[in-house]
């Protein structure tokens, strides 16, 4: 496992937490249609107040959870289930907009374990999933900064300042000529010359 890529801390959850966890993710993986519901609208109200979350940011999300969920069942080794969050993991945690709602896929997908389990849910299964947050964030948003670096992830977005009016009985400032521009009225390149106005000709021109 290549430290590198991981947090410079880390609370691993003991083997109990690790299998009861691994348990309730299997719950999830042999519902994928009502986990996939839960998810989306837990992670649509995640951020309280905060504007609802693009499509193209949900499906990140989403892909995201279901690859977490995944290597905590197929995976009994810790340090290979730190090793995919920090690499495969990170990868489609860049893939958000930003790194707060990391912790906002993890909170979506508790929410969303608590809301399959139903009557299941209990203070002690929610215990377990705030050891497995502590865990599982810091590893995701460490990978992440990697990626990015490494060239994945979403581009900066390009800021396109909007065109502004101009007020009314005002030209816009793109039509109004420079101090130095040539004289509009100034056809066929009359010129000035001593003072007089002259066409291209040579002759003078009054206007």
């Amino acid at each position: 496992m290549d430290r590198s890529l991981t947090p410079s801390w880390t609370l691993r959850p003991d083997r109990e937490t690790l299998a009861s966890v691994r348990r309730m993710c299997g719950r999830l993986a042999q519902q994928p249609d009502q986990f996939a519901t839960a998810f989306q609208e837990n992670f649509r109200g995640s951020v309280p107040g905060g504007p609802v979350p693009l499509p193209a940011t949900c499906e990140a999300a989403a892909q995201l959870a279901e690859i977490v969920v995944g290597s905590i069942v197929r995976e009994t080794d810790p340090d290979a289930i730190e090793s995919f969050w920090a690499s495969t993991g990170g990868v489609r945690a860049a893939q958000l907009p930003s790194d707060d709602l990391i912790t906002a896929v993890v909170r979506a997908l508790v929410r969303s374990v608590r809301d399959i389990l139903g009557d299941e849910w209990s203070s002690a299964t929610g215990s377990e999933w705030a050891a497995m947050q502590m865990w599982l964030v810091p590893h995701l948003a460490t990978g992440a900064f990697h990626a990015r670096a490494a060239g994945y992830g979403m581009p900066a977005p390009v800021e396109v300042p909007a065109p502004q009016e101009a007020p009314e009985g005002q030209w816009p400032v793109d039509l109004v000529p420079a101090a130095d521009a040539p004289d509009p009225a100034s056809r066929h390149d009359r010129k000035r010359r001593g003072g007089v106005r002259r066409d291209a000709d040579g002759d003078a021109w009054v206007p």
